[in-house]
């Protein structure tokens, strides 16, 4: 999982990149696919436990603590390999024990499963292989939060837990994606040649998600990678000051790259691989004009999220198939020809594909992204942020609002 990776910049890199046609061989990508929200929060469980973790279904479990869904729908695919005798590996997937810092203590009751957390771990030595400074402050973030420290302490006590808002103070996402945090996951994407062990004589599995697109740097084009020193832009290319554009770049390269480790260990044919986003993002460079006649006319690229996908042996390069495809087809795309039958291991449902979406499925449009928003047991979700969309998510006759239940 590529964390907000967005699926309608990809055709505009391989125009740049036209070698990642080749890296990326055998593999498929689906430019018609949906998450079911903006955030993680809301779009992440079904990208690992299928669609009993759409919103929509999650809120119909309304007896459950949303934590507790969100550990289910981690545990779905580990669970299954582990049953079935895999050795499984499970790195920083998304609010595990709906900590920001993913707890991956919720895998400890598996008995072939191992989980751990790479964020941050391998920053410094980055920086220092590559003789990067790395930013100490974010001089706009201190001078900002300061003010607002000045507002907390003289507010009434009964508003300040609202204004002081866990150290948020009411930010804007984008003054904290600094340097910094894009480097906690950038190092991992970069290093994953020699994180990565070709040697097993087990069946195996890794599940990871990465939050490399979601930190908006601006990069050295058209290697995407981090500078110190930024040449100026030397063209008036709508890319070049786009700052999403280039983090979700970068973490496609660094994972060709990866692929073309594999192929040297002789580690790819061998593989199945899926590349999926839990959702995507409303882009700095406006990419289609033609955009759903709705209440959120962003509502497509908000859900538009990546997947690329390469089965077993599969060669030739990169293709692209226009198929109605959702990330809640993972847990499926991942057992398919594995594992017999496959079912939930929390709800019994089968896991399947085709059936949860010949009649459109339900994304929503709500824009409540921390935890602290929503009730206990239910995402706080107004009738009116229920969008349903079928079949070819850029035909706009396709869209309309409500559920599809």
């Amino acid at each position: 999982m590529l964390d907000r990776a967005i699926s309608g910049y990809i055709p505009y890199l391989l125009e740049e990149r036209p070698d990642l046609n080749d890296m990326f061989s055998g593999f498929t990508y689906y430019p018609n696919s949906v998450g079911f929200s903006r955030y993680t929060l809301m779009a992440s469980a079904a990208l690992w436990g299928g669609y009993d973790y759409t919103p929509l279904n999650i809120n119909k479990r309304d007896d459950i603590p949303l934590s507790q869904k969100q550990n289910e729908a981690l545990k779905v695919m580990p669970t299954l390999f582990n049953d079935q005798g895999y050795k499984v590996y499970a790195s920083d997937l998304p609010l595990a024990n709906f900590s920001v810092k993913p707890d991956m203590s919720i895998m400890d009751n598996l008995s072939n499963v191992t989980g751990f957390t790479t964020s941050g771990k391998y920053t410094d030595i980055w920086c220092a292989e590559h003789n990067f400074e790395l930013e100490q402050f974010d001089k706009q973030l201190i001078i900002r939060n300061g003010l607002w420290y000045s507002l907390f302490k003289c507010s009434p006590v009964l508003l300040r837990h609202y204004i002081y808002e866990n150290g948020n103070y009411w930010s804007a996402t984008d003054l904290k994606e600094t340097y910094n945090e894009f480097l906690d996951q950038y190092a991992i994407l970069d290093y994953l040649p020699r994180l990565t062990a070709v040697d097993s004589d087990d069946n195996c599995c890794l599940f990871m998600d990465n939050e490399t697109p979601h930190r908006k740097v601006l990069l050295q084009r058209p290697e995407f990678i981090p500078s110190n020193n930024l040449p100026e832009p030397e063209s008036d290319d709508n890319f070049e000051k786009d700052a999403l554009y280039h983090s979700t770049a970068t973490a496609i390269v660094q994972v060709a790259e990866f692929m073309d480790y594999l192929k040297e260990q002789g580690a790819y044919d061998n593989s199945r691989i899926i590349i999926v986003s839990d959702h995507g993002n409303i882009p700095d460079t406006k990419l289609d004009d033609n955009l759903p006649d709705l209440e959120d006319k962003n509502i497509r690229y908000k859900v538009n999220c990546t997947l690329l996908v390469k089965d077993f042996n599969s060669q030739g390069k990169l293709t692209v198939d226009n198929t109605f495809m959702t990330n809640a087809d993972v847990p499926y795309l991942a057992t398919k020809d594995l594992i017999q039958n496959p079912v939930n291991p929390a709800t019994g449902n089968k896991i399947l594909s085709e059936e949860n979406k010949k009649n459109g499925v339900t994304v929503t449009s709500n824009d409540s992204h921390r935890i602290n928003q929503h009730a206990k047991n239910k995402f706080s979700i107004k009738n009116n942020e229920w969008y349903t969309v079928k079949d070819n998510i850029f035909d706009n006759n396709n869209w309309s609002q409500g559920k599809n239940e």
